[in-house]
């Protein structure tokens, strides 16, 4: 009875440490990369790696009439297929106009984004298309996005680049 006891909880031990693992990108492998969208917005995006699936999270502050739109978002898994990057995000954007009433101002949103990536350059370009969930909002927008690696390496680009490219 002891030894079920001990391997029960060596087993809850060892999932609880993969789940908290995967918890936060905080001390992993990171590669941090700066995106301009439409030439009337920049953001950036951050990747991780877990057992070989990518994921990350990113922000996007796009001018909008005037005003900024923010749009923070996580996503779960990057495909990544030769040159080839697809990954579906979700988030909460806000909109500060203000002409717009406080309920208005903020809608949630899913974020589909594909492009290319050139290994040589260490860039990449593609196009996006977002719907918002807020019914004062866009329903669905597109447009195109490019992207260059400021820092880190080893999950889309697989050699380290220093921060130098301009990143923070």
């Amino acid at each position: 009875m002891k030894i079920i006891r001990f391997i029960l909880i060596a087993v809850l031990i060892v999932l609880c440490l993969s789940a908290c693992d995967q918890s936060s990108g905080s001390g992993k492998e990171s590669e941090l990369w700066g995106v301009t969208i439409d030439d009337n917005g920049e953001g950036e995006w951050t990747f991780y790696k877990h057992n070989e699936t990518i994921y990350g999270e990113g922000n996007w502050v796009y001018d909008w009439d005037g005003t900024d739109a923010t749009c923070p978002y996580t996503f779960d898994e990057v495909v990544v297929s030769g040159n080839s990057i697809s990954f579906t995000a979700n988030g909460s954007a806000t909109y500060p106009a203000p002409d717009v009433p406080p309920p208005y101002q903020c809608s949630d949103f899913t974020l589909d984004v594909q492009g290319s990536i050139n290994y040589d350059t260490k860039t990449a370009t593609g196009t996006y298309t977002i719907s918002f969930n807020e019914s004062s909002w866009p329903v669905i927008s597109d447009g195109t996005w490019s992207a260059q690696l400021f820092s880190g390496g080893g999950i889309l680009i697989t050699e380290e680049v220093s921060d130098s490219a301009g990143g923070e």
